[in-house]
């Protein structure tokens, strides 16, 4: 599913926000899912400062990210003690979060273009590169088309 059809199918989205990723879908052309089933919660405060962090990281980089300013500007709008729900989701090249509230409204996306596609995530992955790393260069001596 487009990434317009995917957020419409799961979520209630205002007239605005669907221009928005309207214009995110032509960009990106590709069909998106959930990552996984986690839903995590967090409060809107904490959430802009993890896609702020997120935004410097991947300028650092040199990689590309759309929908930061929306998701911003959605969740600055709200309380920073108020309750926001997200979920990771993906396409075959790139990968993000999908925040909204309780009652399913729509808060905004953040997708990041991934660096290695056909890479994966190791079973009881630490959260270091290092493990990725390795996990990723065995699967490419055992998988060749990776």
């Amino acid at each position: 599913m487009t990434l317009l059809k995917f957020i419409e199918s799961n979520f209630t989205l205002a007239e605005h926000n669907k221009k928005n990723l309207e214009k995110s879908a032509i960009r990106i052309p590709e069909n998106f899912t959930f990552k996984n089933e986690y839903i995590v919660k967090k409060t809107s405060k904490r959430y802009i400062e993890e896609i702020s962090i997120q935004k410097e990281l991947i300028e650092n980089t040199g990689s590309m990210m759309h929908g930061y300013k929306e998701a911003k500007d959605s969740l600055q709008k709200l309380p920073p003690d108020n309750i926001v729900l997200m979920r990771f989701i993906q396409s075959r090249n790139w990968s993000g979060r999908v925040f909204y509230l309780e009652n399913k409204k729509y808060l905004g996306v953040v997708l990041g273009k991934k660096r290695h596609p056909n890479w994966q995530t190791p079973p009881n992955w630490d959260g270091s590169l290092e493990m990725l790393e390795n996990f990723n260069k065995t699967s490419i001596t055992r998988n060749p088309e990776n």
